[in-house]
């Protein structure tokens, strides 16, 4: 693995410690520098155990983290966010378990300009998707939930956005100057295991 090219002359600090049992192992880990921190801490659970899903949960953050310098790509710059996470795979599961649980992000500097006040959570598993979306950012103001389920033989999908406000020349995404949209939209979508569709937007 060849990483000479990534964050060239700067210096980390590494610190990580670990406790538990390989069945139930507790770890965290943090590193800083110059450029920022980030920091994760998970827990792994059932590595032994083969007849449950192996599970992990934990946490992770970054503190004005310039992701770009790190990797050479400079549309990303600093970054401040975190979120909590858990997920259960393989075994007894022919799918994962996925949870996003309140990814917050302070800040998130992306093609020159700061995002911030954004929100997001969301689950996925074999039968169900549920996510959403939120954005409090003074140019960027939207609600986005989106979720499938099945249940029998139909597949539900549902689709909900207020999008109140995105100047997208603050954004840096339009030039030619003024440039904003707002719309409201929702949409449902049935699919029967016979292969039949309805739905309307």
């Amino acid at each position: 693995l060849d990483l000479s090219d990534y964050a060239k002359g700067i210096m980390f600090s590494l610190n990580g410690s670990a406790r538990g049992k390989l069945d139930d192992l507790k770890a965290s880990i943090s590193i800083s520098s110059l450029l920022g921190r980030a920091r994760t801490s998970v827990r792994l659970r059932h590595v032994l155990d083969t007849l449950q899903p192996l599970e992990i949960s934990g946490s992770a953050a970054t503190e004005n983290l310039d992701i770009g310098t790190i990797i050479g790509k400079q549309i990303i710059r600093h970054t401040t966010a975190k979120a909590g996470f858990g997920a259960k795979f393989g075994r007894t599961l022919t799918f994962p378990d996925i949870t996003l649980d309140s990814l917050s992000i302070e800040r998130l500097a992306l093609n020159g300009y700061d995002y911030s006040g954004i929100t997001a959570d969301g689950y996925i598993n074999i039968d169900s998707f549920e996510g959403e979306v939120i954005s409090d950012d003074p140019n960027l103001n939207f609600m986005i939930k989106a979720s499938q389920s099945t249940q029998d033989s139909l597949t539900v999908y549902d689709l909900n956005a207020d999008i109140a406000k995105a100047d997208l020349a603050a954004m840096n995404i339009d030039h030619r100057g003024r440039s904003e949209v707002s719309f409201i939209t929702s949409g449902n979508y049935t699919v029967a295991r016979s292969g039949s569709k309805e739905g309307q937007l």
